[in-house]
């Protein structure tokens, strides 16, 4: 029986770390205030339309946000349906097709920016974002007691922690290159 308690609590805790690596990685949608200016001078420079302003990349961040709001109920959808591994990697894989993609789109268009880092990374991030939180609520770490680590205060301050985190490396490696 203790055999079992201790692989339960161990399967918890790798369950919680993996979690706040997924959303570690998901974060970096709350730096997009640091790349801004980077994106805009690059896009002025190289593509069209050569008159943007900074004030016009905030669509890229509404689009990221709007389609991170419409896919999150999927998200949970699929997490019950395919099991939160899959939905996190699936999530993951949008994400990741969204940011390669605007290293090309970034050449051609603004336009094309707003559908590939704003709509495809949202869109992956929210189908991503709450298959950790609802493996968190389902693990148990010590017998009946389900929230020792998985209260939802807690966890909301660690992943705001993991953005904060994001901001200031993300300024220090922009700033470097």
């Amino acid at each position: 029986m203790a055999v079992i308690e201790t692989r339960r609590r161990w399967r918890g805790i790798l369950a919680l770390c993996g979690g706040v690596l997924v959303h570690l990685a998901l974060g970096t949608s709350y730096t997009f205030g640091n790349m801004a200016p980077y994106i805009t001078s690059y896009i002025r420079d190289r593509s069209k339309p050569p008159g943007l302003t900074y004030q016009n990349a905030v669509w890229i961040y509404a689009a990221n946000m709007v389609a991170h709001a419409l896919t999150m109920f999927f998200g949970g959808v699929l997490d019950k349906r395919i099991g939160p591994r899959k939905t996190a990697l699936l999530g993951g894989f949008i994400v990741s097709a969204g940011v390669s993609l605007t290293y090309l789109s970034i050449k051609s268009s603004f336009y094309l920016v707003i559908v590939t880092y704003g709509m495809m990374f949202g869109a992956g991030n929210g189908l991503a974002y709450m298959a950790p939180l609802a493996c968190a609520m389902r693990v148990r770490f010590c017998g009946k007691s389900r929230n020792i680590y998985t209260d939802r205060q807690s966890y909301a301050n660690l992943v705001s922690l993991i953005k904060e985190c994001h901001k200031a490396m993300a300024t220090r490696v922009l700033q470097y290159y």
